[in-house]
């Protein structure tokens, strides 16, 4: 299951990027 954990933190990091960008 650690594609799962993996794709959690993807998913976070991609957030970041995006907030940042955004922001």
């Amino acid at each position: 299951m650690k594609i799962k954990i993996i794709d959690k933190y993807i998913i976070q990091e991609l957030a970041k990027v995006f907030l940042i960008s955004v922001g």
